[in-house]
């Protein structure tokens, strides 16, 4: 055999002459994991999976809008196009929402407010904002957050959609009545002309 090649049966002899060392350094690994999985902290995740709404999800939002675009279009004015509500339009609204740093600010805050919490500063809010993870999945949305507290990381999760649907609403509702008011404004110089 060439000098340089290797002899499984000569390496499985030094092995069997090392064994203490192989098996101790095996036990100081094993060790040394098992005391990092005992000692770190749990690390919870909650995690929420939303779906794009339903048009009667959002039939309130547009049955008054849909009463005067009929009574527009009788009398033969254009609609302008900002009017439409579509689901897929809240759903993106929605979801801007939920990656508005403004609006994860304004929630942090008002979660820190209510627990009177010492983490309240910006290094708090930016390690809050990095533990908000948001997926664009082919089932869904999926809003997570992870923290050593499962039952804190839930209610945080749902709190941060709550607020942003609260948003979204409040932002739909203004753009139709903004749409109403154009629409007054139109028949008003109608009527007057």
């Amino acid at each position: 055999p060439p000098a340089d090649a290797i002899n499984l049966g000569d390496l499985w002899q030094v092995l069997v002459r090392r064994k203490a060392i192989v098996l101790g350094v095996a036990a100081m690994v094993l060790m040394a994991v098992a005391a990092y999985a005992w000692l770190a902290p749990p690390v919870f995740k909650a995690e929420a999976v939303l779906l794009p709404p339903l048009e009667s999800n959002i039939q309130g939002l547009t049955k008054g809008l849909s009463i005067s675009i009929d009574l527009m279009e009788s009398i033969n004015i254009a609609m302008p196009d900002q009017l439409s509500v579509t689901p897929n339009a809240a759903y993106i609204l929605f979801m801007r929402n939920l990656q508005s740093a403004v609006l994860r600010r304004k929630y942090f805050d008002s979660i820190h407010q209510m627990e009177r919490s010492e983490h309240a500063g910006h290094r708090g809010f930016r390690r809050f904002n990095a533990s908000i993870s948001l997926k664009k999945e082919v089932d869904g949305l999926h809003v997570s957050f992870e923290g050593a507290n499962g039952a804190l990381a839930a209610r945080w999760v749902n709190g941060l959609i709550h607020m942003a649907n609260l948003e979204t609403v409040r932002m739909l509702d203004k753009a139709v009545a903004d749409g109403l008011h154009h629409q007054e404004d139109v028949l008003q110089a109608l009527i007057i002309a």
